[in-house]
């Protein structure tokens, strides 16, 4: 699908995002675009709270003083539209589910409502350092054996060097815990997958496999450091960390996890959406504007690659050529393709902490990942309750 255009030149609405510095510089620069065609409606750009954004919203929506259309990751759908936070526009759209991937058409959607449309996704993906492995005579890994095999001959941590950089947080883990067919949480279904013999077996691949070959400090910034400094050949991690390491000198590359057979990487994803906020249920000029906006941004060819390129987000319009995109977005997109988006059921929030504490303790201490996993399940149940 190309480009859709608004019909009408009359209303105004306000798009509001929570973007930093940089981010900001480009939606501006979106604005600009937009209001510069006379017959467009009017864009109004508000920034939002660098911290606190989500709760700005929670309390302008209801209040009648927030925008008619924002940005956000699609996991807050359930707990916004269950407020009455959000405007179905299912039925007012010029465009359906043939303009985007199937992952971001799903996530754009909750209990049958239209409440946004989507324009990038982010998730987590296994990036290499070019150099190491052409120093080592080896190609990209294409199994997980030989994944380790490259793991086991850099590895040699008495000289600060490790086979693997990689967070243990309940997001980064999520495509091992996943990789065999259960969901650590099942939004859908409402049913909690962690206990279950399918994601012990992938949490272990890590704990026993990976954990090897990796420093001993789990947290993001220590693996990070590692693997910034040149001293691991492999970082598992998401495209926002692509533009520091290519400032840093590295020459990297992006390609989706491997996985022992039987198995696929199904890491969490993200699927970013302009979001249909309830000032637009009054369905007037400005809604159709609001409305109109979503659609355009959201086809925009140039302005998708705009972000391919400044921001490392990856694409989610179908028929945007891949080799419009560079060599790491097209490896982000490849591991898009098999993730599993955060759910948006808003039981999803209890879930998180007590997983991860639970998968840091099996990290740091080497205990056995099952009784820890029933521990997690009983403490987000009672959360639930």
């Amino acid at each position: 699908m190309g480009l859709v255009e608004p019909s009408d030149s009359s209303g105004q609405f306000t798009l509001m995002h929570g973007r930093q510095e940089g981010g900001t510089r480009f939606i501006q620069g979106t604005q600009v675009l937009f209001n510069h065609h006379d017959s467009y409606p009017t864009m109004n750009l508000e920034r939002g709270p660098s911290r606190g954004y989500l709760n700005h919203l929670r309390e302008s929506i209801p209040a009648g003083e927030g925008p008619h259309v924002f940005m956000y990751t699609h996991d807050i759908a359930g707990e916004f539209a269950q407020n009455g936070f959000l405007s179905d526009q299912r039925g007012n759209l010029r465009l359906d589910e043939c303009a985007f991937t199937d992952i971001a058409w799903d996530a754009s959607t909750y209990d049958g409502q239209m409440v946004g449309l989507p324009f990038a996704g982010q998730c987590p993906a296994l990036i290499y350092n070019r150099e190491i492995l052409d120093d080592m005579g080896v190609e990209p890994p294409t199994t997980f054996e030989e994944w380790l095999s490259i793991m086991q001959e850099f590895h040699d941590p008495q000289n600060g060097a490790y086979g693997l950089s990689h967070p243990i947080n309940a997001y980064f883990v999520s495509w091992a815990a996943q990789a065999f067919g259960e969901e650590i949480y099942d939004g859908d279904a409402d049913e909690l997958g962690i206990t279950s013999d399918a994601v012990i077996r992938g949490l272990n691949l890590i704990l026993e496999d990976l954990k090897p070959y990796m420093p001993g400090d789990p947290s993001e910034q220590a693996q990070m450091s590692v693997f910034h400094d040149g001293n691991s050949p492999f970082l598992v991690n998401g495209p926002w960390t692509i533009t520091g390491l290519e400032e840093a000198g590295l020459d990297v590359g992006v390609m989706p996890i491997p996985v022992p057979d039987g198995g696929v990487a199904r890491p969490y994803s993200g699927v970013e959406l302009v979001f249909f906020a309830r000032k637009m249920n009054d369905h007037g000029a400005d809604a159709r504007a609001a409305r109109e906006f979503a659609e355009w941004y959201c086809t925009h060819t140039e302005r998708l690659l705009n972000l391919v390129r400044n921001v490392n987000d990856i694409p989610v319009k179908t028929g945007l050529a891949r080799e419009q995109m560079s060599e790491t977005a097209r490896g982000f997109a490849a591991q898009l393709e098999t993730s599993y988006p955060i759910p948006q059921n808003p039981k999803m929030n209890s879930v998180w902490v007590p997983f991860e504490t639970r998968m840091l303790e099996a990290f740091n201490f080497g205990d056995d990942p099952g009784p820890l996993m029933e521990e997690a399940a009983a403490e987000i149940r009672n959360g639930w309750a």
